[in-house]
């Protein structure tokens, strides 16, 4: 193998693929980046064997081949270099790769043959919906947050994908029992293939290898155990499917809400990052693991939504002015506010907010886009 490529766009795509690397140490090649060089591009792909990431970067190919070079240390080589042309030369004989770059040369032992190293699904039966990238990766950050942190959580620790013909939308939704979150990315295509006979469950650990790779146009598919997507460019990731039965989601998204007050969502989110940051350090972690406790009370009275530390309302204090929510609503709940911030993140413009009269959620919905977003927080109880 031997090619030429930039600099930039080589450690770019080894950046891109870092979060399909193998940190386990179980078989030795997944700990490599497999490079392969042909058609014009050099295609740097890495996987776990849960995880996948390929991204391809355009080269000047004289020979075309394969190397398997130990990922940590090349893409840290590559990322110290300045900006400028790489030449890239595979030894098979020898078991070494050369990098150079001007008056700098550098050799990496290769990890076994590229030949063995796992191959990317094929999906091209498999049913396909197309999106514009920025639209699916919107639904995915947004829900992302409510799934469990914990691999052993199962269902809870993935985001649920689900196909509505009707509507034309892949339906997005994560919960870890104490927030569900919902949205709705329509796609623009759709082409029949094989459909999963179970629920197709994405692990909310491999999102942001999804998220590194989506541009442009994506297309998303449901092959045997994996979900598949590619994007501008051909870049591609897969991810197995996560196991188990995802909860009836529709048995605790609220129906037949009151009408909600309206609040300005970036007020709101200052509001809360503010109680965050003042409030954090103060509490001890609780439920989901690694997520901070940060409880505050809302209440809304007189057109106002004024927001207060649970425990000492000397401590925090601020109020929100409201619109909406019909004559005399009052309400009063004590909430997470790190779950209400990530529930409000994702919006923009004016947020639909309800908040429960008596053992309901607190309901968050976007106001601009026909409530395709929702996001239900269980409040703080004695």
């Amino acid at each position: 193998m031997q090619c030429k490529c930039s600099q930039s766009d080589l450690a770019a795509a080894l950046k891109k693929v870092d979060a399909a690397v193998s940190r386990k140490n179980v078989v030795p090649a997944l700990a490599g980046v497999l490079l392969e060089a042909g058609e014009g591009k050099l295609r740097v792909y890495a996987t776990d064997l849960d995880v996948g990431v390929e991204v391809f970067v355009p080269a000047e190919v004289s020979s075309p081949g394969q190397a398997l070079p130990l990922h940590k240390t090349f893409k840290g080589l590559v990322a110290s270099l300045p900006d400028g042309e790489v030449e890239l030369t595979a030894d098979a004989a020898a078991n070494r790769l050369t990098l150079v770059q001007e008056k700098r040369r550098y050799a990496f032992d290769l990890l076994a043959e590229p030949e063995i190293f796992p191959a990317f699904p094929d999906a091209g039966r498999s049913e396909a919906f197309a999106f514009a990238a920025d639209t699916l990766a919107w639904a995915v950050r947004s829900v992302s947050p409510a799934a469990a942190v914990d691999p052993l959580q199962g269902a809870f620790a993935c985001v649920l994908l689900e196909k509505d013909a009707e509507k034309e939308v892949l339906r997005l939704v994560a919960t870890d029992r104490q927030r569900l979150a919902v949205a709705e990315a329509p796609w623009v295509g759709h082409a029949d293939g094989e459909a999963p006979a179970n629920d197709v469950l994405l692990p909310v650990v491999s999102t942001k290898a999804l998220l590194d790779v989506l541009s442009g146009k994506a297309e998303l598919r449901f092959s045997g155990n994996f979900v598949v997507a590619r994007a501008d460019g051909g870049n591609g990731f897969f991810a197995r499917m996560g196991a188990g039965a995802f909860p009836n989601y529709r048995l605790v998204l609220p129906r037949d809400l009151p009408e909600p007050v309206k609040v300005d969502a970036e007020t709101l989110k200052n509001v809360l990052e503010r109680a965050r940051l003042l409030l954090e350090d103060q509490n001890e972690s609780f439920g989901t693991v690694g997520k901070k406790y940060v409880p505050v009370k809302l209440e809304i009275m007189s057109s106002v939504l004024t927001v207060t530390a649970l425990k000492d309302p000397s401590v925090f204090r601020e109020e929100i002015p409201i619109s909406g929510g019909g004559p005399g609503v009052e309400a009063a709940v004590a909430a997470n506010a790190l779950f209400l911030l990530d529930a409000v993140r994702p919006l923009d413009g004016e947020v639909f907010l309800n908040l429960p009269a008596g053992r309901g959620l607190i309901v968050v919905r976007d106001a601009a886009n026909d409530c395709t977003y929702t996001h239900a927080v269980a409040p703080i109880t004695a």
